[in-house]
């Protein structure tokens, strides 16, 4: 199989990453899962580091991508091992590196350089993680790639810093 095809993969997986992501936040949402609860709680009671560090735990995640792995293996038969896994690799790196790296980081940026956590790109990005923790939360819940919030009709626009400063979170 010629290696852009499974590049194209590859990347194909990550985007249904990132609608995974969305997909799950939305039902831990609509379901109203306690141990999601608890992190939407911890927002505001406990330090930005320590609610971070807290929520840093892939065990779901793996879990989830071995069943989807089992799920997938028919698809091994018809289009090889090499696609499925690219496919499966692309979503995995999305959902248990690139999402629990970003989600860390907006709870705590100071892992960040000054002039990153600065931008206005990197403000407006935190900003809407952190109205989707302020309000119902019925929005924003793709923390990755806030666009498709909007595309979807879930999206809430952050508040100005001003509004902010009294949860402590500016």
């Amino acid at each position: 199989m010629p290696n852009l095809i499974l590049i194209g993969l590859f990347f194909g997986g990550w985007g249904a990453g990132v609608l995974g992501e969305y997909l799950f936040h939305w039902i831990m949402h609509r379901w109203s899962l306690r141990f999601h609860l608890n992190h939407h709680k911890q927002f505001f009671t406990l330090p930005p580091r320590e609610v971070a560090v807290r929520d840093l735990d892939p065990r779901l995640g793996i879990q989830f991508f071995a069943a989807l792995l089992v799920v997938l293996s028919p698809g091994m038969y018809y289009w090889g091992w090499l696609p499925v896994l690219c496919f499966w690799g692309g979503a995995f790196w999305h959902l248990i590196i690139v999402y629990e790296a970003c989600h860390a980081v907006m709870h705590y940026e100071n892992w960040l350089p000054g002039f990153v956590r600065a931008s206005r790109l990197f403000q407006w990005w935190k900003g809407c993680h952190f109205e989707h923790h302020r309000h119902a939360p019925t929005g924003n819940y793709c923390v990755t790639f806030p666009a498709i919030d909007y595309i979807l009709g879930t999206y809430v626009p952050p508040r100005p810093p001003q509004d902010t400063a009294a949860d402590g979170k500016a």
